[in-house]
């Protein structure tokens, strides 16, 4: 039987059992992740931009949004269709130097739950956003509507790198969407199309290069010029590959939809392997362990690795490690 779009977005994972309030509410949704990464958060001419992707997509939202949290102010806001999401702080702030912006939004009562109508941004020198969408939200518009939306908004915030597909819609709560990535790796090492990052830790240490490749993967010039340029890349990748441009750089586009892939059923997202390959050395090493090995995973004899700026102690080199090879799935495919 052929998954429809609804389907995936029935997909749920819950939170291990821990006998914690949020017991029983989904961890993580299966749906489409678009995550866009910039280095000019500080320009008002920037930040006028993100202030309008944001307030399309609470339009698109279609008055979904619950609760929300804003950038320099720790309380966290209700909304509903009586008292919609008051944006206006946000736009006062576009044009103010040195001001936090930034929010976290989501269609769930808390943003600790994962929601597939959620965000999270922040516009600084490390800046990212992060939209979920689920997968059957563009069912019935226009072909290719999602990768051209991705396109605009890569033109639009002059992104340094960005990814988009299907992937995990974790909590946008920051502590909640940590714990939740540390948790879901058994279900991304399964199905490895999957995309997934913590954001924040993305956009501190991809600061000279990608992070991996999923179907839409946007690249800029002055990085794809170290592996010969879009043309080399589309060359070595071969014809499952194709690119659109944007201002800054090229997207490449890994086959004609996303690839969700599953290792127990030996499928394989070939055309990610084919671009993992072609940009392989533009992969950046995140010296973070963004999952917890399952028990009894061990790392290699003689593995050793930074844990952010220091040297790594030995209980952590089997997540280290994890986490490496996964990040590395698409590297020689």
């Amino acid at each position: 039987m052929t998954a429809t779009m609804a389907d995936f977005d029935k997909v749920t994972l819950p939170w291990p059992a821990e006998g914690q309030p949020w017991d029983g509410l989904p961890m993580a949704r299966l749906g489409l992740r678009a995550a866009l990464y910039f280095d000019n958060g500080y320009e008002p001419a920037l930040r006028r931009s993100l202030m309008t992707i944001i307030e399309q997509y609470v339009t698109f939202t279609g008055g979904r949004i619950r609760a929300y949290q804003r950038g320099g102010d720790r309380r966290r806001q209700a909304a509903s269709t009586a008292a919609p999401i008051d944006l206006t702080p946000m736009r006062a702030a576009v044009d103010v130097e040195g001001a936090e912006f930034g929010i976290e939004l989501s269609a769930e009562p808390d943003i600790a739950v994962a929601s597939h109508w959620s965000m999270v941004t922040v516009a600084s020198d490390t800046g990212y956003l992060l939209l979920h969408f689920p997968v059957a939200a563009f069912e019935g518009a226009a072909p290719h509507s999602f990768r051209h939306l991705f396109q605009k908004w890569c033109a639009e915030l002059q992104v340094t790198h960005a990814y988009a597909g299907l992937g995990l819609a974790l909590p946008v709560g920051g502590r909640s969407m940590h714990a939740a990535l540390r948790n879901s790796a058994p279900f991304l090492t399964r199905c490895i199309g999957l995309d997934a990052d913590y954001p924040s830790t993305t956009a501190s240490w991809c600061r000279n290069g990608i992070r991996t490749v999923n179907w839409l993967t946007a690249i800029n010039a002055d990085w794809l010029a170290k592996v010969g340029g879009e043309a080399t890349v589309l060359r070595v990748a071969g014809p499952e590959v194709q690119a659109m441009p944007y201002a800054r750089g090229s997207i490449f586009v890994a086959g004609s939809s996303p690839q969700l892939g599953d290792v127990q059923s030996n499928s394989f997202p070939n055309a990610f392997a084919s671009l993992g390959r072609a940009v392989a050395p533009l992969r950046t090493d995140i010296p973070i362990a963004l999952f917890q090995a399952p028990p009894g995973y061990k790392a290699p004899m003689g593995f050793t690795s930074n844990s952010g700026r220091r040297m790594a102690e030995a209980d952590e080199l089997p997540s280290l490690h994890y986490t490496k090879a996964w990040m590395a799935r698409f590297d020689g495919g």
